[in-house]
């Protein structure tokens, strides 16, 4: 199941909200409070009432069942990811300070608590709710990817035997970053490594990448397939993101 990023507080099209709608805020609130350290399985509606002050009746009533009040909480933390991860690199850049620009976007969004939140969200929940992994992957792993390969097919000139190059290149770097980022931070959302030392890491592993931009030193060969990237992910692939 796909879910699309579609905002819940747009979904009155800015007019005055029904009276349920602050209570309706309140329990998603108290639903998100409730996963940031629960699993699905151990989620329920009772204890979200509790915790929002509401009787069960009046939770049932907004949210008809625990997975449908999962799925809201979860696709609205995906919908605070998703305002976040445009990235455009300004072409004048050079390689070296245009892909150290999309790293420290992505480092910095890797180390978001939000981001940490779903990526335990996703862990814990592979099983019971699939969609939320591969909707990461395409409302928030994807446009990062896609930002920096538009910033590297301008810059390099990729002749029929490399066409996939750009997207591989742009794989690699974000996907790295990403898990630098996640590996700096304890479950409790401590940044252990501090951000300075971070962006030195970045700097480094940049700068591999910008010599090949630079001297477009892309080898000549093909890896037939490479360019289709699977959406379908599953959590445990993307613990390493």
């Amino acid at each position: 199941m796909s879910i699309s990023p579609i905002r819940i507080d747009k979904e009155f099209g800015g007019a005055r909200p029904p009276p349920f709608r602050s209570a309706r805020i309140a329990i998603l609130d108290a639903a998100r409070r409730q996963l940031r350290s629960r699993s699905y399985a151990a989620f329920f509606l009772e204890d979200v009432a509790a915790a929002a002050g509401f009787s069960s009746r009046t939770v049932y009533r907004q949210f008809p069942s625990k997975e449908n009040l999962y799925q809201e909480s979860r696709q609205a933390l995906l919908n605070e990811l998703y305002d976040t991860v445009a990235v455009e690199v300004p072409s004048r850049m050079r390689p070296a300070d245009a892909l150290l620009f999309v790293a420290r976007h992505v480092y910095d969004l890797a180390k978001d608590a939000r981001h940490l939140e779903l990526i335990q969200s996703m862990r814990r929940d592979e099983t019971e709710q699939p969609w939320l992994a591969q909707s990461y992957h395409r409302y928030f792993h994807l446009p990062l990817v896609q930002g920096c390969e538009l910033y590297i097919l301008r810059k390099l000139k990729c002749d029929e035997a490399s066409p996939d190059y750009p997207r591989i290149m742009a794989e690699q770097l974000v996907t790295l970053v990403k898990m630098i980022g996640v590996r700096e931070m304890t479950s409790d959302g401590v940044d252990f490594a501090g951000t300075e030392i971070g962006y030195r890491h970045l700097q480094v592993i940049v700068s591999a990448y910008a010599s090949l931009l630079e001297h477009n030193g892309l080898p000549k060969l093909k890896f037939p397939g490479q360019a289709q990237v699977e959406t379908r992910i599953t959590s445990h692939e993307m613990a390493n993101y």
